[in-house]
C-alpha cells in the first residue's frame, strides 16, 4: 500500500479542494527542486510565503530529494514524501500539508513521516533500482502546513516517536525476507492499483484489493483497502 499524501478526486466542494491541494505540491515541488521556477497565479503568492517561511527558520532545501519515493519492506509500504531538509548537520523529512484544518490529522500524519524516515530505500522510477535512503533524523518530522486560500504558512514539528508507536500496531507481516525485486514489484501493484481507485466512476470498477503480490507476501485480510474504501464510499454519496 501506498503512504497518504494526495487526496483522491471527486464532485463538488471535496473535488475542487483536492485538485487545488495537488496544484499546491505541484507547484511546491517545482519550485524546490528548481530555483528558477516561478508558480503561475494564483498560487505564486502562497508558494513565495511558503519558501519564505522555510528560510526564516534557517533551513536548506535538498534539491536531489524532492517527492522521492521511498519503501520500508519490513512494513510492506511505500510512499513518496515532499523533501528532505536540511537544518545545522541534520537531515529531516519534510511534508507539505494544504488541508483547511487539521485538527484530526496529527496523528496520521505523525505515522506518515515516521514511515518515510525509517525507510530503507529509495525507488528511482526510471532506472528502477533502488539506493540506500540517506540517513535522517527519526525522533522529529516536520509538516509545512499551508491551508488553502491563505498565504500564511506555518512549521509543526511532528514527534516521530509517536508515530512510530501507531505505525507499529498496524505493521504486516513477511513470510520471506524482502528483496528488490520484490519491492519493485510491490511498489508497481501499488502504483496501479492507487490509479484504477482514483480513477474509478462507479463502485465496480473500484478494486476491492491488490490483485497481485509477491510470492512470500501476506495478503491484507481486509476486504478492501481503506483509499478503495473511501473512493467506493464516495461513489455511494456518503457512507
Amino acid at each position: 500500500p501506498g503512504l497518504g499524501g494526495g487526496e483522491t478526486g471527486g464532485s463538488g466542494k471535496a473535488g475542487d479542494a483536492a485538485e487545488m491541494g495537488d496544484a499546491y505540491h505541484t507547484m511546491f515541488a517545482n519550485a524546490l527542486a528548481k530555483p528558477e521556477f516561478e508558480a503561475l497565479p494564483p498560487y505564486d503568492i502562497t508558494i513565495k510565503a511558503a519558501l519564505d517561511c522555510l528560510a526564516s527558520h534557517g533551513i536548506e532545501v535538498l534539491p536531489d530529494y524532492v517527492e522521492q519515493t521511498v519503501v520500508l519492506p519490513d512494513a510492506m509500504v511505500a510512499g513518496s514524501f515532499d523533501c528532505l531538509i536540511r537544518k545545522g548537520n541534520r537531515l529531516f523529512v519534510l511534508d507539505l500539508k494544504t488541508g483547511k484544518d487539521l485538527s484530526y490529522s496529527w496523528a496520521e500524519i505523525a505515522i506518515q513521516l515516521a514511515l518515510y524516515s525509517r525507510a530503507k530505500w529509495m525507488y528511482d522510477w526510471d532506472a528502477q533500482e533502488c539506493s540506500d535512503m540517506p540517513a535522517v533524523d527519526q525522533k522529529i518530522g516536520l509538516v509545512l502546513w499551508l491551508p488553502q486560500g491563505t498565504p500564511e504558512p506555518s512549521l509543526h514539528v511532528i514527534d516521530l516517536g509517536e508515530g512510530w508507536k501507531g505505525a507499529e500496531l498496524v505493521k504486516p507481516t513477511t513470510t520471506r525476507p524482502c528483496s528488490p525485486r520484490a519491492v519493485r514489484r510491490v511498489v508497481a501493484v501499488a502504483r496501479s492499483t492507487w490509479s484504477r481507485i482514483t480513477r474509478a466512476r462507479s463502485r465496480k470498477a473500484a478494486p476491492a484489493s491488490v490483485s497481485s503480490m509477491p510470492r512470500g507476501w501476506r495478503r491484507n485480510s481486509c476486504t478492501s483497502s481503506s483509499c478503495s474504501s473511501a473512493r467506493i464510499c464516495m461513489l455511494s454519496g456518503g457512507c
